[in-house]
């Protein structure tokens, strides 16, 4: 029993000092000053976003065969371990020694087991995955028609919400719909609208670009954009929509999916709501309008798409608004409503051919930017004071009242998505709605990367805690079920 103890001790204090050894070779390797690894080494994590966004091999290989995620779990860094999961970093490399990063911790370590816990937010079932039957795509592809309506007839929706930087959710739901699917979102969907953030990723999917890409896009354009005080330069976003989606690119040059763009006239009053298209739909009022005070819409023939996004993000105080259009998150924050009204519209006009009226909706998938949890507030009373030591509490109310506004304008949940949700059911339509809690209350032009960090953890814990519903989606969007 003693040799067995002290054999123990041994043991602990071997694999201890093999520990220190390698923390201790980790502070003298030369690493070129410049590199991935040196910024993790030297726990910077801003540089190492940065880094990353601009191109730097996330999975690259130091002398011993060590990524930066082996680095990060070396080092106890947790803020710099989740930038790496959530920017992409393979988890599956192996170093020289044989272990992957997970491998690599260490129960001695401070914080092995929080470092456990956020590898299984980052890491999907392997046997939810399986239970997903995948599909071989063919090679020669058209691209005219999701998955979904290959095997089945019926189309598939997706709804993208507003949301300025918070649009990383959406991405993080969409990186698990292609995990669990093993097709990309471009070959999942007949039709996708997106409002001011969904409105960049939503056409960036129907131009190819892979969710990693635009994951690494959003965060670049947030450090570029978002720079001194508001409005913000519109040349520095005008330049970087344009890099992305071609400066004379037309809207009817997109073939699939439909897109649906919404924006807010407000050349008129009351203001209208406009839908920039990638194909004709000559049923919209705003076309029907013959009054030379109102101008009609541009075509998608002559609509340039880097302007219809544009003009989708023009957040009033964020963004200078570009000729006469605002945000469409002042009337359709939430588009799922407005898209299933946009695409029975379409239906009817071409309902002409058996065709067209055969082609039923099958699933709308409704995503959001994450929400904040309800918090008490005043009743508003907004009345004349009857005294002069009543006017600090009329001006709160009045405050209060201009944020109540604010919300109802744009919002997202609650009302309007049991609105969506009973169209749905009404029609037999399967319908998913899908809306993280976020455990702080993140601005548009959120640019702290540790707040953004934990904007991202929220979003994977409730992936986690629904990753069923998600199976199910990820089954119907392949026309199994």
């Amino acid at each position: 029993m003693v040799f067995n103890s002290h054999f123990n001790l041994i043991n602990s204090l071997c694999l201890a000092l093999e520990v220190k050894a390698r923390n201790l070779e980790l502070f003298i390797l030369p690493y070129d000053k410049d590199s991935l690894h040196a910024m993790v080494q030297q726990k910077n994590l801003t540089s190492c976003i940065e880094m990353i966004y601009n191109g730097a091999d996330i999975n690259a290989k130091d002398k011993m065969g060590e990524t930066p995620l082996h680095l990060a779990v070396l080092q106890d860094d947790l803020d710099i371990l989740k930038s790496l999961l959530f920017l992409g970093a393979d988890v599956s490399i192996k170093n020289d020694n044989g272990k992957t990063a997970m491998e690599n911790i260490d129960r001695n370590q401070k914080y092995s087991n929080d470092i456990k816990e956020i590898f299984s937010l980052f890491e999907i079932d392997k046997d939810k995955i399986k239970e997903c039957k995948k599909i071989q795509l063919p090679e020669t592809s058209s691209h005219a028609q999701s998955v979904l309506k290959m095997k089945t007839k019926k189309e598939a929706v997706l709804s993208l919400d507003g949301g300025g930087i918070r649009g990383l959710v959406l991405i993080e739901i969409l990186l698990t719909l292609e995990t669990l699917t093993g097709c990309q979102i471009y070959d999942l969907f007949d039709w996708i609208s997106g409002t001011s953030t969904g409105s960049v990723l939503a056409v960036s999917i129907a131009n190819g670009k892979s969710l990693r890409y635009m994951q690494r896009a959003y965060l670049r354009l947030a450090h570029e954009c978002f720079v001194g005080s508001k409005p913000y330069s519109t040349e520095l976003m005008d330049k970087f929509l344009m890099n992305e989606f071609g400066e004379n690119k037309k809207m009817n040059e997109i073939e699939h999916p439909k897109l649906i763009i919404p924006a807010v006239l407000t050349d008129r009053k009351p203001a209208m709501l406009h839908i920039f298209r990638n194909y004709d739909a000559p049923y919209d009022d705003n076309y029907q309008i013959k009054d030379d005070k109102f101008p009609q819409p541009a075509l998608p023939s002559d609509q340039t798409i880097w302007l219809s996004v544009r003009n989708s993000c023009s957040a009033p105080v964020y963004f200078r608004p570009n000729d006469r259009y605002i945000d469409g998150g002042f009337i359709a924050n939430n588009p799922t409503l407005d898209t299933l009204a946009e695409i029975h519209k379409y239906k009817k006009y071409h309902g002409n051919t058996s065709e067209q009226q055969a082609d039923n909706i099958g699933v709308v998938v409704s995503l959001g930017t994450g929400q904040v949890p309800l918090e008490p507030s005043r009743p508003i009373d907004i009345h004349f004071p009857t005294s002069i030591w009543e006017t600090p509490e009329i001006v709160e109310t009045l405050k209060d009242f201009v944020y109540l506004l604010l919300d109802q304008v744009c919002e997202r949940d609650y009302h309007v998505v049991d609105r969506a949700q009973s169209w749905c059911e009404m029609t037999g339509i399967n319908y998913f709605r899908f809306n993280p809690i976020l455990s702080n209350n993140i601005s548009l032009n959120e640019i702290h990367d540790r707040l953004l960090l934990t904007m991202i953890c929220d979003a994977r814990k409730m992936i986690a805690s629904r990753l069923d519903e998600l199976c199910k989606v990820a089954n119907l969007l392949l026309g199994n079920e």
